[in-house]
């Protein structure tokens, strides 16, 4: 094997070599994302593909640092490869039309300065429809802050590559006049971003800005999104605890209801039913669990039912009693007596008497032992 021949295959198998090619970059047909229509954007497309250039070695082929070499040379082989495989990625980043135009150049160089003289000058309308959007760019109520810095991240971007701040190019200079430039664009953004947050920034704004010297865009960006963290967890906490008191009153009322009813089941049919009956309201004896027209107070007491009907009518009324203002007292067997007599001379009169009816006495009596019986009411 000739020397020319080893050189070749060394170069060709080196990573380090500009005209190494992997299987990745053989089979990949696409370079980067970002398709060039031409109108705007040339600034962002052009980015894109220099950075997946130089991370693929071949930046060289575009920036005009490696010549092609002589029809002889044993390179030559190798450059054209190379070279084709940059132009396809090329062609597949662009709109149809910008393909055509630059299908028959036959240098990636070639078409790299073409595209860079037709759509890579900085224009007026360009600048104005940027400056435009700086204008009128402000962060909504509900727009997160990281959501906003990107926004305005990109439009900064853009201007800057249609109008790159000057550098001095003096041999030797100790002027730092382009760290000076920096300094004071970077300033102005961070005035700009400031200007345009929401006004629930004002406290950190005011921080902020009574920094000597400024701080840079990094730093005023993480020092307002700290604070947009804060209130989320502040906003947060709140919620919850005002979740956690309606939660814990609506699991009181349904315990108090199981009690006044003298239920113990957790069946779903049980929880429907109490919540039906606790939505009944009284007008006239100002209590739940009944309508006036089932109101026993004004239609009269059962006979029939027993003490457990009676008792459950003293327990709802000593359950509200705050609510409907009535007064309990405690009765003897003869006091007890004499009252279910006057009552039932009242039953006996063929007109309800009003009186009567207004009074809204509630008799419970309850057996304690064979000597003595207990009675209570409530007016």
């Amino acid at each position: 094997m000739s020397t020319e021949n080893t050189q070749n295959k060394e170069n060709h198998q080196d990573p380090n070599s500009v005209y190494f090619l992997n299987n990745s970059d053989v089979n990949s047909s696409k370079l980067v994302n970002v398709v060039f229509d031409g109108s705007t954007g040339f600034n962002d497309w052009q980015r894109s593909m220099t950075i997946s250039l130089s991370a693929r070695n071949k930046l060289c082929f575009v920036d005009g640092s490696l010549n092609r070499p002589a029809a002889t040379s044993t390179d030559f082989k190798l450059w054209s490869r190379c070279n084709d495989l940059v132009i396809s990625w090329i062609l597949s980043s662009l709109e149809s039309s910008i393909r055509r135009s630059v299908l028959y150049l036959r240098t990636t160089r070639d078409i790299w300065l073409d595209l860079e003289e037709r759509f890579g000058q900085s224009s007026g309308p360009q600048l104005f429809s940027i400056q435009q959007q700086l204008g009128d760019l402000n962060q909504g109520n509900d727009e997160g802050i990281s959501c906003f810095f990107t926004k305005i991240k990109l439009l900064w971007d853009q201007l800057h590559g249609l109008e790159p701040l000057p550098f001095c190019t003096c041999v030797g200079c100790k002027c730092t006049i382009t760290e000076k430039l920096l300094k004071s664009q970077q300033n102005q953004r961070l005035i700009q971003l400031l200007m345009k947050v929401n006004d629930k920034y004002a406290h950190t704004r005011s921080g902020i800005l009574m920094m000597n010297p400024l701080p840079t865009i990094s730093k005023a960006y993480n020092l307002l999104l700290q604070e947009e963290t804060h209130k989320d967890l502040s906003n947060l906490k709140s919620q919850f605890s005002g979740d956690g008191l309606a939660f814990s009153a609506n699991k009181y009322h349904d315990v108090r209801s199981y009690k006044q009813n003298g239920q113990t089941s957790t069946t779903t049919n049980t929880i429907q039913r109490n919540y039906a009956r606790n939505s009944l309201y009284c007008e006239h004896c100002r209590m739940k669990n009944h309508t006036i027209d089932k109101c026993w107070k004004l239609h009269g007491y059962p006979k029939n039912k027993g003490k457990r009907i009676v008792a459950a009518v003293t327990q709802d009324c000593n359950d509200d009693e705050q609510e409907s203002g009535t007064v309990h007292a405690t009765l003897t067997a003869e006091q007890h007596q004499q009252l279910m007599e006057y009552l039932e001379k009242f039953q006996n009169i063929d007109k309800p008497n009003p009186t009567t009816s207004s009074l809204g006495l509630a008799v419970s009596s309850q057996l304690e032992g064979p000597s003595h019986e207990q009675a209570s009411f409530a007016w």
